[in-house]
C-alpha cells in the first residue's frame, strides 16, 4: 500500500476517512489501491471495494466509483480509467465491453445504426453521420465510404459497401439496393453502375 495519510495515527479510534483503509499493524490509514474505493467515513476495515464493470475509480478520488463517460468502457473490475470504444460501436455511458454493452438499463449502446457510421468513442447510434450517397451499411458502419468488399463495418452479419449495380442510393442507405432503377423508372432504363447515387444514373442497356 502507499499514500499514508500524513500524521494520522489512529491507535485509539482505529478508523479512517473515505478513500482510506486502516492498517492494524502500523495503526495508520492508507489510501486504497488503484481501481478500488472506500466510501465510508470512520471506516474500521482493512479492505477497499473494487470498481464494477462499466465504472472506474479516479486516482485522485478514491471515495467512489464513477461510470465511464459516453463512448468509453471498462472490462472487468479494478479499473482506474476507461478506454474509448472502437469504431462501429457506441454507448451513452457505463460501457462494459468494446462492443457497446452497458452496465444497466439506465444506459444504452450497441452497433452504429444502419445507414450511419462512427469512429472511435461514438456516443450515439448515429455516430459521425450518414454514409455517403452511393454507399450503404446494414449496421456497425466505420466509414462514410465503405469499400466494395465489405471493409467499413463491424458486427456479425453486417454488410456495407457500394450500392449494387442496377440501383442507386442517397446518403444514409441501409441496404445494397435502396432504389431499383427498373422499379423507379418503370422503363428500359434499368441499368446503373455500382455506387450510383441518383435516378439520373440509370440507363438503358447499350446506351453507355
Amino acid at each position: 500500500w502507499n499514500d499514508v495519510l500524513a500524521g494520522k495515527n489512529l491507535c485509539v479510534a482505529a478508523s479512517c476517512p473515505k478513500g482510506y483503509i486502516y492498517n492494524t499493524d502500523t495503526k495508520t490509514c492508507y489510501s486504497c489501491p488503484g481501481g478500488h474505493y472506500q466510501d465510508v467515513n470512520g471506516f474500521k476495515g482493512d479492505f477497499c471495494t473494487p470498481s464494477a464493470p462499466g465504472y472506474y475509480v479516479k486516482p485522485t478520488d478514491k471515495t467512489k466509483q464513477t461510470p465511464c463517460p459516453a463512448g468509453e468502457f471498462t472490462i472487468g473490475s479494478q479499473n482506474s480509467s476507461c478506454s474509448k470504444l472502437p469504431a462501429g460501436y457506441w454507448n451513452n455511458g457505463c460501457g462494459t465491453s468494446d462492443t457497446g454493452n452497458v452496465c444497466s438499463a439506465d444506459y444504452s449502446g450497441g452497433l452504429i445504426a444502419a445507414g450511419y457510421y462512427g469512429g472511435t468513442g461514438a456516443t450515439s447510434n448515429t455516430g459521425s453521420g450518414k454514409v455517403n450517397a452511393g454507399y450503404y451499411s446494414t449496421g456497425g458502419g466505420t466509414s462514410a465510404t465503405p469499400t466494395a468488399n465489405g471493409n467499413g463495418c463491424v458486427g456479425n452479419g453486417q454488410k456495407c459497401g457500394l450500392v449494387d449495380a442496377g440501383c442507386f442510393g442517397d446518403a444514409g442507405s441501409r441496404s445494397s439496393c435502396p432504389n431499383s432503377c427498373r422499379q423507379e423508372t418503370n422503363t428500359y432504363f434499368e441499368y446503373s453502375d455500382a455506387g450510383s447515387t441518383s435516378i439520373n444514373d440509370c440507363y438503358a442497356k447499350g446506351t453507355v
